[in-house]
């Protein structure tokens, strides 16, 4: 399980331009087992998302298939040139 954290670093017209795709694609990974939750920031600068999946690996792939990532909005891979602040930390939930 993995907890990640994005940062836009664009404005938030550019956003909106492209949540619907990003929403779309997170419906699909939902119905796939691969998130747990999502959702914006308050305020509005960045977003949330726990990913039910085992490895870094998997992580990258979803990153790599958002349309948030695929046009620049957000979630950068590492050793990617950032356009947004990612982190990413996996997590031994106990409860």
């Amino acid at each position: 399980m993995f907890l990640i954290l994005d940062n836009y670093k664009v404005s938030i017209q550019e956003v909106e331009r492209v949540t619907q795709a990003h929403r779309d694609f997170l419906d699909e990974a939902y119905r796939a087992g691969k998130l747990l939750i999502s959702g914006p920031k308050i305020p509005r600068t960045g977003g949330v998302i726990i990913a039910c999946v085992k490895t870094r690996g998997e992580v990258d792939e979803l990153i790599q298939a958002d349309p948030f990532h695929q046009q620049g909005i957000g979630l950068s891979l590492p050793g990617q040139k950032p356009k947004a602040g990612l982190r990413c930390s996996q997590l031994s939930p106990v409860r």
